[in-house]
């Protein structure tokens, strides 16, 4: 059996949206909160505005916006790879991983619409 190509724009998209959903779901409260002096804050603000960035990213032309905006996302999931989650494997380390996947498919393909 082939592979059903042309449903690949459909699933790239509901790949950015789910983004934009999961760093609604994650960290829209932490965002509230205004809480400065906090690291994690800063954190939650950059991963939910690098991930509308790759929303709109996928509407335009260039793919720089798109790129640029997964190299970040990547960046801050080592971080939290890194000093957040525990090394075991767990649900969030899978969580992070899959985020991971996502972003550096689009870090890699950008707005590829071959």
């Amino acid at each position: 059996m082939k592979p059903v190509k042309i449903l690949l724009p459909v699933f790239r998209w509901i790949m950015r949206v789910s983004l934009v959903l999961y760093a609604y779901v994650m960290y829209f409260d932490v965002i509230r909160s205004f809480q400065f002096g906090d690291l994690g804050y800063f954190v939650a603000l950059i991963f939910s505005l690098f991930t509308v960035l790759l929303l709109v990213g996928g509407l335009l032309r260039e793919s720089s916006i798109t790129v640029i905006s997964a190299l970040i996302l990547i960046l801050l999931e080592l971080y939290q790879l890194t000093y957040d989650v525990n090394p075991e494997v767990s649900q969030s380390f899978a969580i992070f991983l899959m985020i991971m996947s996502i972003t550096g498919y689009f870090l890699a393909t950008g707005n590829e619409k071959k």
